[in-house]
């Protein structure tokens, strides 16, 4: 039995399922707008490589011993067994 998945079916109440309209296209003339990329350019451009603020908590954090908690230890531990049981099926 051969099926073909292009016919028009027939809806339940008998009328016909209607057609997707056509996809509008773009003038092929038209051309690219790119300025938001330009703008984003040029705000990355102006970020420093380094946030001194972020550094120095960070480095706070490293030297905390209590950092990070037994919490977050526990859940990273959970998360690494698992993906060390997943690796061995």
């Amino acid at each position: 039995m051969k099926i073909n998945p292009n016919t028009n079916p027939v809806r339940v109440d008998g009328g016909q399922t209607p057609k997707p309209a056509a996809a509008a296209k773009l003038p092929a003339e038209e051309a690219a707008y790119f300025a938001g990329s330009a703008a984003v350019d040029s705000a990355l451009s102006s970020t420093p490589d380094s946030r001194p603020a972020a550094v120095e908590r960070a480095r706070t954090l490293i030297g905390d011993p209590a950092y990070p908690g037994p919490d977050v230890l526990r859940k990273v531990s959970q998360l690494l067994a698992g993906q060390i049981g997943g690796a061995n099926e």
